[in-house]
């Protein structure tokens, strides 16, 4: 019995999060889409998330499209 890979399952810590999305804007053409390409440092408040969107308290940013990219996340 390996007892190095034990002590890593034992070490595993579960968080739950729950960042639902209570509020929703009323009309699509005021959402502020964030674009790394063209903006690379964002920043707010995560307010949620709905499928592959994060939501900020100042806008969107449509995760799927940065499968590639290299993040920092700040808390």
């Amino acid at each position: 019995m390996d007892r190095g890979n034990e002590n890593v399952k034992n070490s595993v810590i579960s968080v739950s999060l729950c960042l639902c999305v209570e509020v929703f804007s009323l009309s699509v053409a005021t959402i502020t889409h964030h674009n790394l390409d063209k903006t690379p440092k964002v920043s707010g408040v995560l307010q949620g998330i709905k499928g592959q969107y994060l939501i900020f308290d100042n806008g969107v940013m449509n995760i799927r499209k940065y499968g590639g990219y290299k993040v920092k996340v700040t808390v």
